[in-house]
Formats: C-alpha cells, structure tokens, sequence
C-alpha cells in the first residue's frame, strides 16, 4: 500500500511537472521575440534564470533598460538577478558596461534552500552598484550592496559587502521579520529602508555614501541618519526619487502628515490629505510629485504636485517618472496615466491572463510580470511604448 501510494504521488508530480513544462514552452513560443501591445513592444525577458516552475519578480528598471530583481527558485529561495541592456552596436564604451549580460547574486551567508532565507534587490545606482537585502542562517536580515566592476573586454564582477544601521537588533521571534531592510536607491547612492532594534520597534533609517580612497579597493562607508520629527511621531521613509528626494509620512497618536526630504536633507511637511488616516507615499519623482494612498480608504489613490496640489485617481499607482507619467494597476491590466492626464490600458498578451507592472524608467518603458491560468507563477517582462 505505501509502495503503491508513493508511486501515485510520483506519477502525479511527474504530470504537474510535465503540465507546467508544456505550459512554459508554450508560452515561450507564442512570445518569440517581441509583441506588439497596446501600442508599445511587449517583451519577455530571457535570462539565465528562465526555467519551467520559476518565479520571477523584476523591482526596477533603469533608463538604458538594465532589469533588477529576484527569482525564487523550485524550492522557492529567492536569488537576485541582473539583466543589463541590450549592447549599443559600435559602442565600446558601452560594451565595458556588462551589457548584454544576465548575473546572479547571491548574498555571502545567505540562507538557502528555505522559502525565507535567500537574496532580494531592490535596483541600481548610476554606478551600476546594486541593492538588496539578504536572510542569514539565524534568520535576521541583512541590507547588502553589490559593487559593480568591468575590464576592457566587458568582464564584470561584483563586489559584496552587508550594512546594518547602528543600534540594529541582534535577536529575532521569527526568521526573516527583524533587521535591516533597505526599501529604495538613489541614482546617487543613497539608500532609504527601516530596521528593527532591540525592542523589536522598527525606524526609518537614510544612508548616504562616503567614499574613501583608494575607494576602488573599501566598502563602500554609509553615513546613517534618521528622520527626526516633533511630538514624538514615528516617520516612514517610503519612496526616494533617482536625484535622491525621500517622500514619506510621520504620525503622532492624533495625526499623521507628509513630508519630502530634500538630497541635502531639509525636511518640508504638507498637512495630511485624510487626518488622521497613514499616508503611503508609493513613489516620487525627481521634481518632488508623489504618488501613493491613504491606508485603509478604497477610492484613496492620489498625485500630490509639490506645490500641495492634490489629484484623485482611480486605480493604484506604483511609480511616477521624471516626465510625469504615472504607471499601476488595474484589475487585471497595467494602467499608464500619461502626462496630459489620458489613460491608457495596458491588458496582457494571450496566452498570459493578468500583468501587473513594478518599476517605470523616464522613458516610460515599464518591467513586471505576468502569469497564465494554468501555472499560476510570474514571469517577468519589459514594455516599451511606441514612438
């Protein structure tokens, strides 16, 4: 009887796995090369990593196109990708940028073959540095940098360092829930995210780099700080703009407010849109708009202009570019508002059934991912609109 009741149980995973195989293939071939969509080119990406029963989940995508992000494999440890740009043809230069090329990093001391240990990244600096966080094997999680390097021919390596704000806490209730978790990078290289001390209370951290020569061969050195606000409020730091402008919100036990930190780190408030109520700021531009939602109202979806000139909209919004171009998603599709204020519907390609998009560059191409009724598992893309 348990000889017979293993042999089903194999025979029936080699069928899902069979089902799934097929159901990739045939999602990869009716894919080949790239789509017309919805006005624009819709293109899966096709990295190493690609594989029957992968999942993959891009977090950013910068102006040339390279791709950050994190895949989990079969046993679901996650692991961070980086798919750089197509080659420039006849330009040199850019060919010493990596590109063209897909790399794997994985965190030194990551926990692996777990589904909460593992590697995550958040994007790219302009320095091709790259950020993320990472799982140790006592499950308390680390932020990590990873320094970009390339020779002549185009050879790249990266260089790994981890960072922990100070006061940061060195003992956990549950894997995976307590220590440093870096949550948006800067063109420039500043970080923004949140740590846990040891009362197990999370605050807003701010790192800015500080090289130090011989840089080339240092880890990159961080400058923490803080975000400090009257009455005892607690602040969140939640979207950094490439030029480094942090949005976020602070609330006391009667009211909560937003704010906009400059690079240089001036602090300027607006009154809150809902009092009372969080403000979640999900992205801001480098000119200071923000576009995000008051927690806990369906219809609270907003674009705030820094002048406090506040706009409703009807779906919800992951990112706003430096063109004014704001990027979420609707039910089942990815809605693009463009900068005149019409909207455009962005719906998945056959044999895929719903498309949500992450990240939005300054030239509106758009990364994210999109999955099938049959396999259920994401599966990465990039959108270019047309010209």
């Amino acid at each position: 009887m348990i000889l017979l009741k293993n042999k089903c149980a194999s025979i029936a995973f080699a069928i899902a796995t069979a089902i799934a195989t097929a159901s990739f293939a045939a999602a990869q071939s009716s894919q080949t090369g790239s789509t017309p969509l919805a006005g624009g080119v819709f293109t899966l990406l096709n990295g190493s990593w690609m594989a029957p029963n992968i999942q993959t989940f891009p977090a950013w995508i910068g102006n040339e196109g390279d791709v950050v992000g994190t895949y989990l494999d079969t046993s679901w440890t996650p692991h961070g990708f980086v798919q750089m740009h197509d080659c420039r043809p006849g330009d040199f230069a850019d060919k010493q940028t990596g590109c063209g090329q897909t790399f794997i990093l994985d965190a030194i001391g990551a926990l692996e073959g777990t589904s909460y240990g593992g590697t995550w990244l958040n994007g790219m600096d302009a320095s091709g540095t790259v950020l993320g966080r990472f799982t140790d094997g006592d499950g308390l999680v680390h932020g990590a940098l990873w320094r970009r390097s390339c020779d002549w021919r185009g050879q790249c390596s990266f260089k790994f360092q981890s960072f922990d704000p100070p006061g940061v806490t060195t003992y956990i209730l549950f894997p995976d829930d307590y220590g440093t978790f870096p949550s948006g990078f800067s063109a420039t290289g500043v970080i923004i995210g949140s740590y846990t001390d040891n009362d197990l209370k999370s605050h807003p951290f701010v790192a800015t780099p500080r090289f130090e020569w011989p840089f080339s061969q240092a880890d990159i050195k961080l400058e923490f700080s803080t975000l400090p606000f009257p009455d005892g409020a607690g602040a969140s730091s939640l979207a950094i703009s490439q030029s480094g402008i942090v949005a976020g919100d602070a609330c006391s036990a009667s009211s909560c407010e937003e704010f906009l930190r400059s690079p240089w780190g001036a602090i300027r408030t607006f009154d809150s849109q809902a009092p009372g109520s969080e403000i979640q700021p999900a992205s801001v531009n480098s000119f200071g708009a923000i576009v995000g939602s008051i927690y806990g109202q369906p219809n609270g979806s907003f674009l705030q202009l820094p002048n406090g000139t506040t706009t409703t909209l009807d779906f919800g919004p992951a990112a706003i570019n430096d063109r004014g171009e704001i990027m979420g998603s609707g039910a089942a599709a990815i809605i693009l508002r463009k900068t005149d204020g019409t909207e455009v519907e962005i719906n998945p390609p056959a044999p895929w059934i719903v498309m949500r998009g992450t990240a939005m560059n300054d030239r509106g191409w758009i990364t994210g991912w999109v999955y099938d009724d049959s396999t259920f598992l994401p599966t990465a893309f990039v959108w270019k609109p047309g010209k």
